[in-house]
């Protein structure tokens, strides 16, 4: 995979951001923000992924207390980034009742399109993101399951 200045720099911030919010987190006796993963996990990331286009599954579970809200104030600091990144929403609605297997209860489930997955890197990386949209994120979610899915050989 070809790797650009500017998602090498993205990669530099979060790992740097991780380290800060793990650092405080465990100092205030929370879990490590969940949102930034850290240097190596987008490595293995970058690395088990490869070239070509990748989907974020997003499955959000809402805070009680205004997380719809808050979500919405993410959505429009996140729109241009994600425009700018050549990202597209190609799904985003309701989450129903599970259908079999185990698991948590979520709000909304969303997923989004990058050319690949240094695009994704480089949006979460760029600084309106990991002040603005990381804070809006952060007010308005309980919980968040977020992976990447690749299409088949």
């Amino acid at each position: 995979m070809v790797r650009t200045r500017t998602s090498e720099a993205a990669l530099v911030c979060l790992s740097s951001i991780a380290l800060l919010v793990g650092v405080v987190g465990q100092a205030a006796g929370q879990a490590i923000d969940p949102l930034t993963p850290d240097m190596a996990a987008l490595q293995r990331l970058r690395d088990s992924v490869g070239p070509g286009p990748v989907v974020l599954v997003n499955l959000v579970k809402f805070r009680s207390d205004g997380g719809r809200e808050a979500y919405a104030r993410y959505g429009r600091v996140v729109g241009p980034l994600l425009q700018r990144a050549g990202g597209q929403a190609v799904y985003s609605g309701t989450a129903g009742p599970m259908v079999a297997g185990r698991g948590e209860d979520w709000d909304r489930v969303i997923l989004v399109r990058f050319d690949n997955i240094d695009r994704f890197i480089e949006m979460v990386g760029d600084p309106i993101y990991q002040t603005e949209a990381r804070r809006h994120r952060t007010e308005a979610l309980e919980r968040t399951l977020w992976m990447v899915s690749v299409p088949p050989n």
